[in-house]
């Protein structure tokens, strides 16, 4: 099963997620040219995994930006905590990059360790709420499920 698609007038795209590499992080001018938008295959349960991602419409402040992770597992969707400070300053909203560092499962779902262990592995769709001029919630997400 898919995310949940929002009504089309309210859902923007984004382009591309990948690792954001931490020579990146010491250049704020960078433009991430040389980084590669494949996806996040691989992160740990421990979270600290840096992502960035490319996409339309994301709000002026980073921290405006809000990220919600779609479990394919347990079929819902679980808000991400906050950008980080440093996730905002790594950010160039202006032209379509958000930085995000990972927050370790047990953070994200809330649960007890033991209830994580029982999973070998597991999937999230990520997508972005974001506040438009008119102060309405658009969601972003991945072109492939737009389609």
């Amino acid at each position: 099963m898919n995310p949940p698609v929002a009504a089309a007038a309210n859902v923007g795209t984004i382009y591309g997620v990948g690792y954001r590499e931490i020579e990146h992080e010491v250049d704020p001018d960078d433009d991430l040219s040389s980084t590669k938008e494949n996806g996040v295959t691989q992160a740990s349960f421990a979270g600290g995994t840096a992502i960035f991602l490319r996409a339309d419409d994301l709000a002026h402040y980073p921290e405006a930006n809000r990220i919600v992770l779609f479990s394919k597992e347990l079929q819902r969707s679980i808000p991400a905590p906050p950008l980080s400070t440093d996730d905002s300053f790594n950010s160039n909203t202006a032209q379509g990059l958000l930085a995000y560092r990972l927050p370790a499962v047990r953070e994200l779902l809330g649960v007890p360790q033991r209830v994580i262990d029982s999973y070998l592995t597991l999937t999230f769709t990520l997508s972005v709420e974001t506040q438009t001029a008119d102060g309405k919630t658009k969601t972003l997400q991945c072109e492939k499920y737009l389609k």
